[in-house]
């Protein structure tokens, strides 16, 4: 979790100095919404490893799944440019969300209370992932 959050932290440092992001607009709102991104990745990360048995199945795996989340998640192309059904169809990835939330905070010029939902359904798919790879991993260190 801290080093995706440090990842995160290095891109927007990154996308303030030479592209002029305005990261300082709504610091609050980007340092939760980071905080809340990290724990969702943090979440697939930790589901992902007890769902594979070998370094190699968990790399491609995570490649299939990453790059198709990124497809229809919004990281791509922008989801207001596609049909109302890949938007629906988008909205069952994380990056949707994690999209959602930057843009209302860098384009739309929104703070931490209007990043609600997209606070909500990230929180939800890092506990619920974490819940769902804690009795896996029990199992597996039992067997």
């Amino acid at each position: 979790w801290l080093i995706g959050l440090v990842q995160l932290v290095v891109m927007f440092l990154f996308g303030a100095l030479v592209f002029d992001v305005p990261i300082f607009r709504a610091p609050a709102a980007l340092f939760v919404l980071s905080l809340t991104v990290a724990a969702a990745t943090t979440g697939f990360g930790i589901l992902f490893a007890v769902l594979c048995n070998t370094r190699k199945q968990l790399e491609g795996f995570s490649t299939i799944v990453v790059l198709t989340m990124s497809a229809c998640g919004g990281s791509w192309w922008p989801l207001s440019i596609t049909p109302e059904w890949f938007q629906f169809l988008g909205h069952f990835t994380l990056n949707a969300w994690a999209v959602e939330g930057y843009q209302k905070i860098f384009w739309y010029e929104q703070g931490l209370f209007d990043l609600g939902p997209q606070l909500g359904v990230l929180l939800a798919i890092a506990l619920g992932t974490t819940l769902v790879a804690w009795p896996l991993w029990q199992r597996r260190v039992r067997i």
